[in-house]
């Protein structure tokens, strides 16, 4: 039987042991009372930063929106003496009859930038008066064989968007076969 008591000492020492092992040393009033007041600010802070970061995107996105209305709508700066070269070439439109084929029909008998300059105004007529996108396309796309690639980097402001839209394209196909080879 003593080997029983011993076992039973051995028993309640392990118990004991494993009693303190378990046990949580309690903390004092004070620092649960500081730990649950920061834990409640840090709770009710997140909805102020969400909300404050929302309305900085939103503040964000407004003015980018003002700064690209603003340098749109300002251009690029015109070069000195652009102004006298697009009266002269307001003039020279007005003793243009406004009938397409008209132009079409001097193109031959001109030289060169006038007639970029009368198939472009033809192109034009079509697509504004006409409405007819195929006869444009067809003006243009000779303005575009008529017209050197160094002057195709430019779209001019005066330039439709199906003109605009055409030489973009013929910009990038150039960069496209320079960047192959």
């Amino acid at each position: 039987m003593s080997d029983l008591d011993e076992r039973e000492s051995i028993m309640e020492a392990s118990e004991e042991l494993c009693a303190e092992m378990l046990a949580r040393p309690q903390a004092g009033r004070e620092f649960r009372e500081a730990l649950l007041e920061r834990t409640c600010a840090a709770v009710r802070s997140r909805p102020r930063r969400r909300r404050l970061l929302v309305a900085g995107s939103v503040c964000l996105a407004y003015v980018a929106g003002l700064a690209t209305v603003t340098l749109w709508t300002r251009g690029p700066a015109e070069a000195p003496g652009t102004w006298a070269t697009q009266i002269a070439h307001t003039e020279t439109l007005v003793d243009t009859p406004d009938e397409p084929e008209s132009l079409l029909a001097r193109v031959p008998e001109v030289s060169r930038s006038e007639q970029i300059r009368l198939l472009s105004r033809a192109g034009d007529l079509y697509l504004a008066q006409r409405d007819d996108v195929e006869r444009a396309l067809y003006c243009y796309r000779q303005v575009l064989e008529l017209t050197p690639n160094s002057q195709l980097l430019a779209v001019d402001q005066g330039d439709s968007w199906l003109l605009a839209s055409l030489k973009l394209a013929r910009i990038q196909e150039t960069t496209h076969e320079n960047q192959r080879s």
